[in-house]
């Protein structure tokens, strides 16, 4: 043997390549066609959070939000979406603020809590415990009262969350639901909310069973908007439920 080569199985390497060491050719330009008329998939955007940054770094630096959000330059990343946290102890002023900015931008926001306030919780602490059955209501109000607050500061939630990853028992700001808990706030309480659309229910691994309970309930159902999901440990599936009863997946 001459010579020995690792490389990508798509290059061609001549006698000459090996002995002068240099690399093999590329493959031609390829082309790709775009069936306009196939809609596989809707996507509203692409952007990213502003939750718990270091120190400093938040709220957002004006320069910082124009390459997160602006298309003038090479280097402006052009983000159609920003996430906000929700406080649990009211300090909404840092979320305000980022959002403003990502609003004059052009991007729209969402918001999720990652905890309610601890008052509300079994457990009187924002890490772990459940929302007790008796703070839905205030609960509901809380949400609104944040929906609220950023609209009159010119900022128009495009959904505000119910909970961040509650099927996913954190050593930070946490709070568990179960399907049941779900059904019962959305058949209950949720309507109260009218400020922002209502987001649920936030699975970490996109645990489409934490929602069917309540998008199958006649009337818990009228009160979601949008079913999101994250993907840890989980894949990208659609989601029949949610179209079959008007809520968007995301």
């Amino acid at each position: 043997m001459d010579a020995f080569v690792f490389g990508l199985s798509s290059f061609t390497y001549t006698v000459s390549n090996l002995d002068a060491g240099v690399d093999g050719t590329a493959p031609s330009a390829g082309t790709c066609g775009v069936n306009w008329t196939n809609l596989l998939q809707r996507i509203d955007g692409f952007g990213g959070g502003v939750v718990f940054l270091d120190a400093g770094l938040d709220p957002m630096t004006s320069a910082n939000m124009d390459t997160l959000f602006k298309t003038n330059t090479a280097s402006q990343l052009g983000f159609t979406l920003l996430r906000v946290r929700i406080d649990p102890a009211t300090n909404w002023s840092t979320a305000l603020a980022d959002a403003q900015k990502a609003v004059a931008r052009g991007a729209r926001v969402l918001a999720t809590p990652w905890t309610p306030p601890a008052t509300m919780k079994t457990n009187n602490n924002t890490v772990g415990g459940a929302l007790a059955t008796n703070q839905y209501a205030n609960y509901a109000s809380y949400l609104n009262n944040f929906a609220g607050y950023m609209k009159a500061n010119g900022v128009q939630l495009a959904a505000v969350s119910i909970q961040n990853e509650p099927d996913f028992l954190a050593t930070y700001e946490s709070c568990i639901w179960n399907s049941g808990q779900f059904l019962s706030f959305f058949r209950t309480n949720a309507a109260a909310i009218t400020n922002a659309p209502v987001m649920m229910p936030e699975s970490f691994h996109y645990d489409q069973t934490l929602s069917d309970a309540a998008l199958s309930d006649a009337v818990a159902v009228t009160n979601i908007s949008v079913v999101g999901g994250h993907l840890y440990g989980g894949t990208i599936a659609d989601y029949p439920n949610a179209h079959n009863h008007g809520s968007r997946p995301g």
